[in-house]
This record gives structure tokens, C-alpha cells and sequence, in this order.
């Protein structure tokens, strides 16, 4: 894991705690994740990325909205939450490659 790849999935996972702790949005959640993955393209962790943020997109551009947007978007980002975590998991900030 590259340093930049660490800072990028450790500000994915810092926005996914934000929006539990109801410090963000579920649009800024959305826009956070879709500039990462753009980021990450190419390496191992596009594909969850982009699930993850065609789910999102689906979400909040929906006409059906549901009773609790930010629950919908935790549920849709759960899977999301534990890749990363266990690819952070193994580092510390100081020991990652350039």
C-alpha cells in the first residue's frame, strides 16, 4: 500500500465515521467516495469503491425516498467500511511504502 492509497481509504473510512456520528451528509459521503474512487482507479480497491458509489448515486438521486437516508447509507457503506478497515488495519501511517 502506497502512502497516498493510505491517506485516501483512511479519509474514506474518517467521512464513513463522520456520517455515523451525524457530522456529515450523506451527499458529501457520496461525493467524498466517488472522488476516491476516481483516485484509486486501477488498483484493488475500485471495485468495492465503485459498488459503493453507484449505490450511493442510486440513493440520493432516488424520487423514493426512505424514512432515513443516513441509516440507508450506513447499511449500503457497511461492506465498504470493513474492506478498508482491514486493509488499514496491518499499517501504520509511519510504515507505509512510497
Amino acid at each position: 500500500m502506497t502512502k497516498d492509497e493510505y491517506k485516501l481509504l483512511d479519509n474514506a473510512i474518517t467521512g464513513l465515521d463522520r456520517l455515523f456520528d451525524f457530522q456529515t451528509s450523506v451527499y458529501d459521503l457520496y461525493a467524498l467516495i466517488v472522488a476516491t474512487s476516481r483516485a484509486l482507479a486501477g488498483t484493488e480497491y475500485s471495485p468495492i469503491l465503485d459498488k459503493t458509489s453507484d449505490a450511493l448515486y442510486r440513493l440520493v438521486t432516488s424520487d423514493d425516498k426512505v424514512s432515513d437516508e443516513r441509516l440507508e447509507a450506513l447499511a449500503i457503506t457497511d461492506d465498504l467500511r470493513i474492506f478498508i478497515a482491514e486493509k488499514l488495519e496491518p499499517y501504520d501511517s509511519q510504515e507505509i511504502s512510497i
